[in-house]
């Protein structure tokens, strides 16, 4: 039986280290690879982290020079509310009443290292 890495899937609780104002937008990860110098931020106003790697993926997707990519093949790094938080009153709330205005925001940063 092949052996595979664990499975990425999870969602992550974001700790805010500083003191910012909930409105205002925290680092909540970064990525960089030294092999293209590719680097990228994400600031979120969001609780948490959803991280997947695809595992689960069965459609293979046609890239670049023919690369086929397929499970594993990528990583998505989604903020959000925690998974299960309209019945979780101990978790901050994702409901938005009537009249209420949505108010978080989500920053990509890319750069070259």
């Amino acid at each position: 039986m092949p052996r595979y890495p664990i499975d990425l899937d999870h969602n992550f609780i974001l700790t805010r280290s500083d003191n910012l104002p909930r409105k205002q937008k925290a680092l909540a990860a970064i990525l960089e690879t030294q092999k293209t110098g590719l680097k990228m931020l994400i600031h979120t106003t969001k609780p948490g982290l959803q991280v997947y790697d695809g595992h689960q993926l069965n459609v293979p997707i046609v890239g670049l020079n023919g690369q086929k990519y397929g499970p594993r093949s990528g990583i998505c790094l989604e903020p959000q509310f925690f998974p299960d938080s309209p019945n979780q009153p101990a978790f901050p709330s994702a409901q938005l009443a009537a009249g209420e205005i949505y108010a978080h925001s989500i920053e990509y940063r890319f750069s070259c290292i």
